[in-house]
């Protein structure tokens, strides 16, 4: 009952790895629930630039020279960045994906612990990639869609209102106590306030 998540003693393995024998079942879960939301945030984020696309292929600038938007150069810059911010983020979540697993089987198979600050420091990536895929669809593509993409129940509306959710909940407090929590794991010193060993 007064256990903290973050701490819960998985030296000698869990049962859920002596189960089933597989070394994921060690893994710790901040850095597991990050790898969820970034998951969540590049599917979004990309269904976002297919919305765009279609929006963009199929209607016209609203200033001279009347053009379909994809041969604006505005809107290609436009799209450019956010697709690089989206591809960058993707990237970085199966780079933080192989390493949770590497790092679950060097727990059991080399007897290297998967400790705290490890949770963090990938926990952290994924905040970073979330916050690529926010600025992808917060500073380019829904700013640039069109006001009728913004209206209650139009796909863009609904992706940028589930990425709200998202964002909100990573960039809250808990962004900056984990990388404070990183730092202090890392230096095994005492945070002051809430954090990691003081919450």
């Amino acid at each position: 009952a007064d256990t903290q998540m973050l701490h819960v003693d998985n030296s000698g393995g869990t049962p859920g790895q002596r189960l089933h024998g597989n070394p994921m079942f060690v893994g710790r879960a901040l850095s597991l629930f990050g790898l969820e939301f970034i998951a969540l945030a590049v599917g979004m984020v990309k269904g976002a630039l297919d919305e765009y696309e279609q929006l963009i292929t199929t209607r016209t600038t609203h200033r001279p020279p009347i053009v379909l938007r994809s041969h604006d150069p505005d809107y290609q810059r436009w799209y450019g960045h956010a697709r690089a911010k989206v591809d960058t983020a993707e990237a970085a979540m199966f780079s933080a994906a192989d390493q949770y697993m590497e790092a679950c089987r060097r727990q059991v198979e080399d007897g290297i612990a998967f400790d705290v600050e490890e949770d963090l420091r990938l926990q952290s990536i994924t905040r970073e990639s979330v916050r690529l895929c926010w600025d992808a669809l917060q500073e380019y593509v829904f700013r640039t869609a069109g006001s009728s993409a913004a209206h209650d129940g139009q796909r863009m509306q609904r992706i940028w209102r589930d990425m709200s959710m998202v964002w909100g909940h990573l960039a809250s407090v808990i962004g900056d106590w984990a990388a404070r929590g990183m730092a202090t794991e890392h230096f095994a010193v005492e945070s002051e306030g809430s954090g990691p060993r003081n919450v």
